[in-house]
């Protein structure tokens, strides 16, 4: 008999290989990652948008509330309307709304950084940040 994690696992295996590729511009009402991740249900429950491709192996969204932007790794499908994806890559969260604008100016004035962790936290976050508005300016506008 096999468990319902092993069920979900060989479910989303098999629509990342017979999905084709998600495009930029393309809407989900959600997104289900094969493994848990931090704000699953939050993922699951908020619809995204493509926003860009980092080579073949990674894909960027954004959720419809800017409060995330987020990247896929390693495959990705849909079903019934949702993004399913094998991993997550990174995850730029903020309790705001964040377009180029804020984007840009979180880049100009970061938040200051105490200690030696909040400075590899804040250097990750600088350059997703980063990468979001390379994206977001050579794909939508």
């Amino acid at each position: 008999m096999m468990s319902e994690q092993k069920k979900k696992e060989m479910e989303i295996f098999a629509i990342c290989q017979t999905s084709g590729d998600v495009n930029i511009n393309d809407r989900f009402k959600g997104t289900k990652f094969l493994s848990s991740v931090l704000y699953d249900e939050y993922y699951a429950k908020t619809p995204c948008v493509c926003i860009g491709k980092i080579g073949n192996a990674e894909r960027v969204f954004v959720t419809e509330d800017r409060l995330c932007y987020f990247s896929v790794t390693d495959g990705w499908g849909e079903k019934d309307g949702f993004l399913v994806a094998l991993n997550q890559g990174f995850a730029f969260r903020h309790v705001q709304p964040m377009g180029i604008k804020a984007l840009k100016e979180f880049i100009s004035d970061p938040p200051e950084a105490h200690g030696f962790a909040s400075h590899l936290k804040q250097g990750l976050a600088l350059a997703e940040a980063k990468k979001i508005i390379e994206l977001l300016e050579k794909n939508n506008g």
